[in-house]
């Protein structure tokens, strides 16, 4: 009895102290704080993704706040009768912004777009918007429309330089087509195929499957995208006074359009344009030079803007440019608008009245357009 008594008591004196070995260790030690550190890490998780995940969510959402501005209507243009000369006319415009996801076939979607977009707008006969420095020429081939230190400054724009000097060689003497396959490359925008479509690592050939005009429409609407893309709220414009049919089109195909929409637009109009063209001059998209001279007079400027160019439009531009609005608009990390808010409304331009007299001008237009006509006819001499 007294043995058996003897082996528990040394059975439980050895238990005792591998219990007490064990605790002690750092093993142990370790064992608990992991177990511990799990614990939180696993209640964390589930406090953030389930109890308040969708209110976390919308916070981070919301986080992301930008300020949009609103483009202003331009002043009307008078004679000294109060006469119309010049004023704006309600139009629909097709604008198209960047809510693709980047990934690998980001270009390869933006692009379907776009080649879509461009069909259905063609297809009703109106026009693609080309304010790029290139055109097709009359032999069909890539060309300039600048030359000189505006060229160079277009070309710096294209390849990322800040200053002109900063150009290489090969990119300073660059041509139209060069330029043209710079952009459509797979480095820049990747309009084209692939001859594996399947595989990414394939030869890919630039341009291949559109025109060489569909293809200037398209590098054309991606580099205006691109001049956005730090700003992928803001909407860039494809075509200007579209027609009701364009617009019923666009509408209908909107769920293999994303990022397309149709807004309401105004476009300038002149009253008999060739009797008063040389006086009241037109307007067009701001240049690098007009941009540095306005803003100086006016912070409200930026390099989307339309304003005159010649005329009494450039010579009151900034009477007739009118205040832009803002409204502020909430984006996600892609750069969608999912929401805004705090909307001001912009005021129009102030109206211009001139010192001529419309029916004169006409007039007087008439008659030395006879006058010159008579003078002409009466030197035609016909010599056998």
């Amino acid at each position: 009895m007294e043995q058996k008594k003897g082996a528990r008591t040394v059975l439980l004196k050895s238990i005792k102290e591998s219990v007490i070995n064990m605790v002690t260790s750092r093993v142990f030690v370790l064992i608990i704080v992991f177990t511990c550190l799990s614990g939180i890490l696993i209640y964390r998780l589930f406090s953030l993704q389930i109890v308040h995940g969708e209110e976390y969510l919308d916070g981070f959402k919301l986080k992301i706040r930008k300020e949009r501005t609103i483009a202003s209507t331009r002043g009307n243009i008078y004679d000294r009768n109060g006469e119309l000369m010049a004023y704006n006319e309600l139009a629909y415009s097709v604008t198209i912004e960047d809510v693709y996801e980047s990934g690998r076939t980001k270009n390869e979607q933006l692009n379907g777009t776009i080649s879509r977009l461009i069909d259905m707008i063609e297809e009703n006969n109106d026009k693609i918007i080309n304010d790029f420095d290139i055109v097709l020429d009359e032999n069909n081939q890539y060309a300039f429309t600048v030359e000189g230190k505006t060229l160079l400054r277009f070309l710096a724009d294209i390849y990322g330089k800040p200053k002109t000097e900063d150009l290489e060689y090969a990119e300073r003497t660059a041509t139209a087509e060069e330029v043209i396959s710079y952009l459509a490359g797979t480095k820049k925008f990747a309009i084209g195929e692939y001859l594996d479509p399947n595989d990414r690592n394939s030869d890919f050939i630039v341009g291949s499957g559109y025109t060489k005009e569909k293809l200037l429409q398209m590098v054309t609407i991606r580099y205006a995208m691109s001049l956005n893309s730090y700003q992928k709220y803001i909407a860039t414009t494809v075509a200007k006074d579209v027609s009701d049919e364009t617009v019923a089109m666009i509408m209908e195909n909107a769920d293999v359009l994303d990022g397309v929409s149709v807004t309401e637009d105004t476009i300038r109009k002149y009253v008999d344009s060739v009797y008063y063209s040389h006086i009241i001059g037109y307007i067009g998209k701001i240049s690098d030079d007009e941009y540095a001279q306005l803003s100086e007079e006016d912070e409200k400027y930026s390099l989307t803007d339309i304003v005159g160019k010649s005329g009494i439009e450039q010579y009151m531009e900034t009477t007739l440019q009118g205040t832009k609005g803002t409204e502020t608009v909430y984006v996600d990390n892609m750069g969608k608008v999912i929401e805004t808010s705090d909307r001001k409304e912009p005021a129009a331009g102030n109206n211009v009245y001139l010192t001529i007299d419309m029916k004169l001008q006409k007039a007087v237009y008439n008659l030395l357009e006879q006058k010159i006509a008579g003078i002409l006819v009466s030197k035609i001499r016909n010599i056998k």
